[in-house]
């Protein structure tokens, strides 16, 4: 890979000293293109302004074919598994939201419960009445025949 070419990279600072063309200490980073999973290389600190001398040196030797296809693979795994988790976080928002519109339902329906039960009560309570009424009026009658 060569300064030029394109590709994911992670960035830190290099514990020995090495210095770009600039005279700034160079940044290691470590590339996730798929003909170099996990490489490292040394760029210029200030590789993306106009003003940087696009400075470029490998840190590590290339990798033999069976450490590539490993790394690659664990790659493709990890980007399947964050995948995966996005979708699982995704599903659980979705989840909460449908609990929380069932929570308002169940708070809802349970004031409706309360209320029913109170009318329930109120109901029984005109119909002793009326029944105690009836009977009072039929004894009336009875008395009065």
């Amino acid at each position: 890979m060569t300064s030029q070419e394109g590709g994911s990279s992670s960035a830190s600072m290099n514990p020995e000293q090495k210095y770009c063309m600039c005279g700034k200490r160079a940044r290691m980073n470590t590339s996730w293109t798929y003909n170099n999973p996990g490489r490292r290389f040394f760029t210029c600190a200030r590789p993306k302004e106009a003003t940087g001398c696009h400075f470029f040196e490998w840190v590590d030797d290339d990798f033999s074919g069976r450490a590539m296809a490993v790394i690659t693979h664990l790659n493709h795994r990890r980007l399947y598994l964050e995948e995966k988790l996005k979708l699982v976080e995704e599903n659980l928002s979705e989840n909460d939201e449908k609990r929380k519109i069932l929570q308002c339902q169940v708070e809802e329906l349970t004031e409706g419960r309360i209320v029913m039960q109170a009318e329930n009560q109120m109901l029984k309570k005109q119909m002793y009445f009326c029944v105690c009424v009836v009977v009072a009026m039929v004894a009336l009658v009875l008395m009065l025949k």
